[in-house]
């Protein structure tokens, strides 16, 4: 899975570099169509920020739940009977199941991800997105209009056209560097990440299988 995540990632990237050293790429759309399409996809950009850092969030806190599960059971085995202070729990040293090795890990493993830097990729390519909406729209009203968008079956609604008909033209090509520049700094962003997760997952794999034989030779030894 990591693997080919990584290598569609390495595509999406490569392709970008070379649209964006040919350097020669316009684009001309009427203003209403323009509006839309970019409403749209600064409501996409902002939605996969959003559960991105979900994803991430939930797999800390599903793990952290598990282990924090695990230790209740282990502790009362491990408390030593004097006063001296306790000793924090081992799992390799103690043997104990691969399922501790496998939480704990697991848990390091996802703070070691660079997943700030492709949020903070994402916020920024979103932000240069909005500079090419009317000012008044800028950070506001993108959900009505993407939600009008995906309710009519990914049909364009310019119902509301009208509204924007006073606006100054909006000149596509205006900012359209650092849209680009934004663009492949946000795939190189996930290419790093992918590259990272398949890295450490395979690690994760390792610590697993190696925490299995070592339980299955010698048992756990409180």
């Amino acid at each position: 899975m990591w693997a080919v995540m990584l290598d569609c990632h390495k595509h999406q990237y490569n392709i970008i570099s070379v649209a964006y050293n040919n350097g020669s790429t316009k684009v001309s759309l009427r203003s209403e169509s323009l509006h839309q399409a970019v409403t749209v996809l600064e409501f996409e950009l902002n939605t996969l920020c959003s559960n991105f850092i979900k994803w991430i969030s939930s797999q800390k806190s599903y793990l952290e739940s598990i282990n924090s599960w695990l230790l209740k059971c282990v502790f009362p085995l491990t408390q030593p009977k004097s006063k001296r202070k306790n000793v924090p729990f081992s799992p390799r040293k103690s043997i104990a199941p691969p399922i501790f090795v496998t939480c704990r890990d697991w848990l390091s493993l996802l703070d070691n991800l660079p997943a700030k830097e492709v949020t903070d990729a994402l916020k920024e390519l979103a932000m240069v997105v909005a500079h090419f909406l009317p000012h008044q729209e800028k950070g506001r009203g993108s959900s009505n209009v993407s939600m009008s968008f995906y309710r009519k079956g990914g049909q364009i609604d310019n119902s509301g056209a009208d509204m924007h008909r006073n606006e100054p033209p909006i000149n596509w090509n205006h900012n359209y560097d650092n849209l680009r520049t934004s663009l492949t700094d946000f795939l190189d962003r996930l290419k790093t990440f992918s590259e990272c997760s398949l890295e450490q997952y395979e690690a994760l794999q390792k610590s697993i299988d190696s925490a299995r034989t070592a339980y299955e030779n010698g048992g756990y030894r409180p």
